[in-house]
């Protein structure tokens, strides 16, 4: 879709091409910026280049269509965290951008303009503090207009293109690579080793383990199913299903050899154990199982709110810990 646009006593040209919005100047009159629109349009097709089309969509309109259909989506706190965001970066057009009518109008220098607008307000008494807030409310910005580009309201979403403060991990445990994950398991006693492995690429708490029962795994969807649902490698998946093949579905998948639940203090301690055999007992903590997940999803493009889902968080926010490795 092209389109002529006037800017105070100049004319404008705007199109969508390969995925991106363009803005070009036609001159001062309207006879100028068609002869341009024809140009731009001939050239577009001489180089096989789509003009992508968008339904201009008030900007108004769409924040009660978002809050209506999202409604459902996501948990009490994160709606509330979410439906502030929204109401802060309306306010903030309000206030420093009131020609903006038209979703389109939202560009990548009207979200830096917001992000310096954050950086001048926000302020904790701590840098690190201030950054997290920041990102936070760009992320969950990015989630509303994530929202837009999937109603063909925007063809990308203008935060995409802006950088993220930078903040130290604030708390997160190691984070291992691939070759760090191979090394821990085949580390691992062959009785522990699948229960580590399944932490690892599930991101299932350590209770949620022990309790594991037949009934949860899914073998048609490919899914462990609990309070969320958490989709499996083909190898992981392989595995769980030589496991639980002779079981009953009320029967727990990790048992020792007295046929007992393992408990949680000997899961601990063969991890522990493990650390040991690979000198780095002062640098792992058993949280390190989770949060490679978390890294891991996040690398595979999953956002923070697809993260939280599949950690079973009730609340976005807990997911800021995990943002610095977005980049």
């Amino acid at each position: 879709m092209a389109r002529i646009i006037k800017i105070n006593d100049e004319y404008y040209v705007e199109y969508f091409g390969n995925g991106l919005r363009f803005q070009k100047k036609a001159g001062s009159t309207k006879k100028d910026a068609e002869q341009l629109l024809e140009k731009i349009t001939e050239s577009l097709k001489k180089e096989g280049t789509d003009i992508f089309t968008v339904n201009i969509k008030d900007w108004a309109e769409f924040m009660d269509e978002y809050l209506k259909v999202t409604s459902h989506k996501f948990t009490v706190k994160s709606k509330e965290r979410l439906n502030a965001s929204l109401h802060h970066f309306n306010c903030f057009l309000h206030d420093h951008y009131p020609t903006i009518k038209n979703m389109p109008d939202i560009t990548p220098k009207v979200i830096e303009a917001y992000k310096a607008h954050l950086i001048a307000s926000i302020v904790t008494g701590e840098k690190r503090k201030n950054n997290r807030l920041i990102n936070f409310t760009i992320f969950c910005l990015r989630e509303v207009l994530d929202f837009s580009v999937a109603r063909g309201y925007l063809n990308d979403n203008p935060t995409l293109h802006v950088k993220m403060q930078k903040y130290e991990n604030d708390g997160l445990c190691k984070v291992f690579s691939d070759d760090e994950r191979l090394a821990f398991l085949e580390a691992s006693d062959e009785n522990f080793q699948f229960v580590f492995e399944l932490m690892l690429f599930t991101g299932l708490k350590v209770q949620e383990v022990i309790n594991l029962r037949k009934e949860h795994i899914d073998l048609k969807t490919r899914m462990i199913v609990l309070n969320r649902e958490i989709p499996l490698e083909i190898n992981i998946f392989e595995k769980l299903s030589q496991n639980i093949g002779d079981l009953q579905n009320k029967q727990l998948i990790f048992r020792d050899k007295n046929n007992q639940p393992h408990s949680q203090a000997i899961i601990y301690s063969e991890f522990h154990k493990v650390c040991a055999r690979l000198n780095r007992n002062q640098h792992l903590h058993f949280c390190c199982l989770r949060d490679s997940f978390a890294a891991f999803l996040l690398k595979r493009g999953v956002n923070l709110f697809g993260l939280q889902k599949l950690m079973g968080l009730k609340d976005i926010a807990a997911t800021m810990r995990y943002a610095h490795l977005l980049g």
